[in-house]
């Protein structure tokens, strides 16, 4: 607050100066009227002594309100500057604050990943083991190790997506920290960027809900169960048609993200009037990272 409080001493200064000069104004006038008084009873011409007097008196007060007009301005001048750099430093610590929370958003989210895919490495192998036993029904050995092989595959291709769709979010992540840059960059200059804000927010709970959505999947294992030799194929198909499902379920939400990060991109070009967006490619909303 203290510097609204210096806001506040410079009116004050301005006030005291406008009403000295008033009273100098003032005193000005009724001297001049008293030396018109005297001057009557000496000077053979009053009414000229009197019109050069009124002259004078207009001219300084003339100089005055010019005088009190300019330090009006540059009072003005002064408070729209310090609100200005106030509002821009109010702004920075927000943003920052945004982007260090964001930040250890992403580190806790990545740990957790990590986490879950190590306990589920105890699961997979309690999985596997159950699998050869029940696989001892089966007479053909190549048939045992060929579901082995593909029990493998499921894990593994999980495994291999829940790292590629947290790859994905990192980088629509920066690519919003950048176009939040350039958000405040804009603001700085007087822009109306409340679209763009209220886009990169629906962004923000986009990317959050996909990395929800890829932590619940990062623990999931598929497990094959074995009925009988001659309904092998069918379970195999059951146990592969789960995961696809989930892997599915899992993409839409990070497409939703991407187009979120999109909108926000293309929110930011249209403000902007596409100036910055052509200028810089990395946010265009043709580029940005694959789901696939």
């Amino acid at each position: 607050m203290a510097w609204l409080f210096g806001i506040m001493i410079s009116m004050k200064k301005l006030y005291v100066f406008l009403v000295s000069a008033l009273f100098f104004s003032f005193g000005l006038l009724v001297l001049a009227q008293e030396n018109t008084a005297g001057e009557t009873m000496m000077s053979p011409s009053p009414t000229h002594m009197r019109d050069e007097v009124k002259r004078q008196v207009k001219e300084q007060v003339k100089d005055i309100r010019t005088q009190a007009k300019d330090r009006i301005k540059d009072v003005k001048n002064t408070v729209k500057g310090e609100i200005k750099d106030k509002r821009e430093e109010v702004r920075s610590a927000m943003h920052d604050k945004t982007m260090e929370k964001r930040k250890m958003m992403r580190d806790e989210f990545n740990e957790r990943v990590k986490m879950h895919r190590e306990e589920l490495q105890d699961k997979i192998k309690t999985k596997r083991d159950e699998l050869k036993v029940n696989l001892q029904k089966i007479k053909d050995e190549r048939k045992r190790r060929v579901v082995e092989k593909i029990d493998q595959g499921i894990d593994n291709l999980n495994d291999r997506m829940v790292k590629h769709f947290s790859n994905v979010l990192d980088k629509l992540d920066n690519m919003l920290d950048r176009i939040g840059d350039r958000v405040d960059k804009a603001a700085e200059r007087d822009i109306d960027v409340s679209a763009v804000n209220t886009a990169i927010d629906q962004a923000h709970a986009a990317i959050d809900s996909a990395r929800a959505a890829i932590e619940a999947q990062a623990g999931k294992t598929y497990k094959v169960e074995v009925v009988a030799e001659t309904r092998l194929k069918t379970d195999v198909g059951k146990a592969r048609q789960a995961l696809h499902a989930d892997l599915a379920k899992v993409k839409e939400a990070v497409k939703a993200a991407h187009d979120a990060v999109r909108k926000a991109a293309v929110a930011l070009a249209q403000v902007a009037k596409g100036s910055e967006a052509r200028q810089s490619p990395s946010v265009s909303p043709t580029a940005s990272p694959t789901t696939n």
